[in-house]
């Protein structure tokens, strides 16, 4: 069957895939090359446009298909909001951060991903919600590690916010791994947070080692199938709570699935009763959805379980 290409012209290159089966990129270096210097398509609005027309511009090429019902579409709305938020001088608000003098706490946002996600926005408060729910916090953006060599050893505790990053996000690249690493086996204390973590460095191989190790947790499956929780073990304390409903800044549809690994131990469990999140007391927890979305009061509440896991 011969699939319609409808082409719409934004402001960088991206393909997006229709499923969520990993698939193998085989990529080649194009510079230089004296081919593809020109492409005469239909833009969104039925005009013919080629390069030409937006030379000294960065361009998005983005191909949507009639037989893909749940991805594209979606795709292509949220790169329709992207375009309105820019608005006419593209100048964009910066994330909210938080900063608490004397701080014991670091949050960092790790969550950049607004394209094929469950959050299109542009900026968001996230950890700065977050460092409130952890009675005070210093933030940071996890860019700011690599890039310009932030230090993670003067903050006995880090929150690491992954959202829903994932694939060619990257929840944690290497050098990431590497930095975060060393701060655990230092003695600093780790609470990371996201729906795609397990599955990313798990399932899709990007840091299998690090999930083991690190944060002592295995990968069981992508959607756990419930948007209910409830502590369990160290955290029975915790009473039952809901995230990604109304309230929450965005849903969450894929909640990871953790299974424990070496001397971790469970301390989340879902609505339909899986391993919803895990920790090594003392050390590490890894939650299988993003923090920032769970519902109400329950936040500061599960967020205050965790550090007291976490802490000596």
């Amino acid at each position: 069957m011969i699939r319609s290409p409808i082409a719409t012209l934004f402001c960088l290159i991206l393909l997006v895939a229709c499923n969520r089966t990993p698939v193998e990129f085989r990529n080649t270096d194009l510079t230089g090359a004296n081919f593809g210097r020109q492409l005469n398509l239909s833009d969104h609005n039925g005009q013919n446009r080629s390069l030409g027309d937006f030379r000294g511009k960065v361009i998005l090429v983005f191909f949507g298909y009639t037989s893909c019902p749940d991805i594209c579409p979606t795709t292509l709305s949220r790169l329709a909001e992207v375009l309105k938020a820019l608005g006419p001088d593209q100048a964009l608000a910066s994330d909210t951060g938080r900063i608490d003098g004397n701080a014991s706490v670091l949050v960092v946002d790790g969550f950049d991903r607004i394209l094929g996600g469950s959050y299109a926005g542009l900026n968001h408060d996230f950890a700065a919600r977050v460092g409130e729910a952890a009675g005070g916090a210093e933030t940071i953006s996890h860019r700011a590690l690599v890039e310009d060599g932030f230090s993670l050893g003067g903050y006995p505790v880090v929150i690491w916010l992954s959202g829903d990053e994932s694939g060619s996000d990257r929840s944690f690249s290497s050098e990431e791994q590497a930095i975060v690493s060393a701060y655990v086996q230092g003695g600093g204390r780790l609470i990371v947070s996201g729906s795609e973590v397990a599955y990313e460095l798990g399932y899709l191989g990007q840091g299998e080692v690090f999930l083991n190790d690190v944060l002592g947790a295995d990968y069981s499956g992508d959607d756990a199938g419930s948007n209910q929780a409830a502590g369990t073990g160290a955290l029975s304390g915790v009473g039952t709570f809901g995230f990604g409903g109304a309230g929450a800044p965005y849903p969450e549809d894929y909640p990871d699935l953790l299974t424990t690994y070496g001397e971790s131990q469970a301390i989340l469990t879902y609505g339909t009763g899986g391993t919803a999140a895990v920790g090594i007391p003392g050390k590490t927890a890894l939650v299988g959805f993003p923090l920032e979305v769970v519902d109400g009061t329950a936040l500061q509440v599960l967020v205050t379980g965790l550090l007291g896991f976490v802490k000596p």
